[in-house]
């Protein structure tokens, strides 16, 4: 090959990779304006949006009662027995928290404003198929910073807007297995941080519901197991594995949660 053809044939190598890399940042920040205007929708919704954990009026955590706790509900969520040993004593002995909010413990995660949802009180949100682009609910997950409101369905129409409710699985506060679906190069790409224990939070206008991460699996695109109905309340996230990987991949990253509370 004469070296004018090898540098032509470098410069549209060179274009090519380029336009791909300007296909892919426009698809990014087109995901990232549709889930703010569901983030806005979502504020009309469900109230406004939880600021970051640890800033100043940030997130309350467990046993306070601060942002809208309710005490019984504080009482309630600190006695998760998966929640370190001293939180049900620090809830029930105000006078025991090191100052801050009256039984804060700082092992305790963040919540969101609200109370929690009973474990017998039924779905916590209600889909309307005749809306199918609205906000269902939020997911918000302080320990890698995810905050998205999630829509229904798994179609690649929906995942563009953010993390997708599979259809036919339970709702959050049903009986049975909540599955999200999402892309990992848009709102999924810090799930390979979570860690077993990490709470992980489903709030709508009725309060929220709280999971705790439970387990970890790579699995194939073909174990459907990982979506089939549970026994207990469960939250599943699912996202492409690796999660930096060019084009198609047949491995898919869960992350499997529990429902904390008495019923759950």
């Amino acid at each position: 090959m004469s070296q004018p053809w090898r540098r032509r044939l470098g410069l549209a190598l060179i274009g090519a990779g380029l336009l791909l890399l300007l296909t892919a940042g426009a698809d990014k920040g087109l995901a990232a304006f549709r889930q703010a205007q569901l983030r806005r929708q979502a504020v009309a919704l469900f109230g406004p949006e939880p600021p970051p954990a640890g800033a100043d009026g940030g997130l309350r955590r467990l046993g306070g009662h601060l942002d809208g706790a309710a005490p019984g509900g504080a009482q309630a969520m600190a006695a998760d027995p998966a929640a370190p040993g001293g939180a049900r004593a620090m809830a029930a002995d105000p006078a025991a928290a090191p100052g801050g909010a009256p039984g804060a413990t700082a092992a305790d995660p963040p919540v969101p404003p609200g109370d929690p949802l009973p474990p017998e009180s039924g779905p916590l949100v209600r889909y309307d198929p005749l809306q199918p682009a609205m906000p269902l609910f939020r997911l918000l997950i302080p320990s890698i910073n995810v905050e998205n409101v999630v829509v229904e369905g798994s179609t690649e129409a929906a995942l563009r807007l953010g993390p997708g409710h599979l259809e036919g699985t339970a709702l959050p506060g049903e009986p049975g297995n909540v599955v999200l679906v999402g892309h990992r190069d848009y709102f999924f790409w810090r799930l390979g941080d979570l860690e077993v224990g990490d709470p992980v939070y489903v709030q709508a206008r009725r309060g929220f519901v709280l999971y705790r991460v439970s387990d970890r699996q790579v699995v194939k695109d073909t174990d459907t197991w990982v979506t089939a109905p549970t026994r207990p309340q469960t939250l599943t996230l699912i996202t492409c594995y690796p999660l930096i990987h060019p084009g198609y991949t047949d491995q898919r990253l869960v992350v499997f949660a529990r429902r904390v509370g008495p019923g759950a």
